[in-house]
């Protein structure tokens, strides 16, 4: 994810009288913002935001880190599917994920999709495969709120977690039930990030190209 989410809820100001208070007292109370409510807010603003429910959430500027992994990824991704019914959408591209009766905004760092019709001019919707870069203000988000919002989208098959301050990918690969979802860990240059469904794979090495760590 780039940079970190800042959210802020809508607030009403309603009012009450008290029995022991002349006059009135204002109470503040948070109020969700509607999904068209939030499309009125992001058309009217040049910044990124998302959508969580509910809350409109501001990007911050994502790192040099950030914008280079993204891009090693996106490239070669891009370049495979070219010839491909599915389509690669770097992190400028919204995605709309509903469960529980929520619904959730987000710009994935990169995300396929296969149905070229989903969605509309705003987002996509129904991603094959999602990958968002990990920095220190959005890891909390990426491996729990987001996790849970990507893994229980039905047409989700592979969500990846890059960490940029350290070489570090974890995979979640939808498999068969019972399982559900298995898990890799890769941590070597020779390690291979693969996405079977696409026929895609690229080595860690190729990930992290160009990237400087922190000695």
């Amino acid at each position: 994810m780039q940079g970190g989410p800042l959210c802020k809820a809508a607030y009403l100001t309603t009012h009450r009288t008290s029995p022991k208070m002349d006059g009135m007292s204002a109470l503040r109370k948070p109020a969700l913002v509607s999904e068209e409510e939030y499309f009125a807010i992001t058309d009217a603003s040049e910044l990124r935001q998302e959508y969580v429910n509910g809350q409109v959430c501001a990007m911050a500027d994502p790192s040099d880190a950030h914008e280079t992994i993204s891009g090693n990824v996106f490239g070669p991704l891009h370049q495979h599917l070219r010839k491909h019914p599915c389509r690669v959408f770097s992190g400028n591209k919204r995605v709309r994920v509903a469960f529980l009766n929520r619904a959730f905004h987000y710009y994935p760092d990169v995300m396929v999709i296969c149905d070229p019709k989903n969605g509309d001019s705003r987002f996509k919707e129904n991603p094959v495969l999602v990958i968002e870069v990990l920095s220190p203000s959005t890891e909390n988000t990426d491996i729990r709120e987001k996790m849970f919002a990507y893994l229980n989208t039905e047409s989700v098959k592979h969500y990846v977690i890059i960490a940029q301050e350290k070489k570090e990918i974890i995979v979640y690969r939808r498999v068969p039930p019972p399982d559900g979802w298995e898990v890799e860990t890769l941590t070597e240059d020779a390690d291979i990030l693969r996405v079977p469904d696409l026929g895609f794979s690229m080595t860690l090495a190729d990930v992290y190209e160009k990237v400087e760590f922190a000695s």
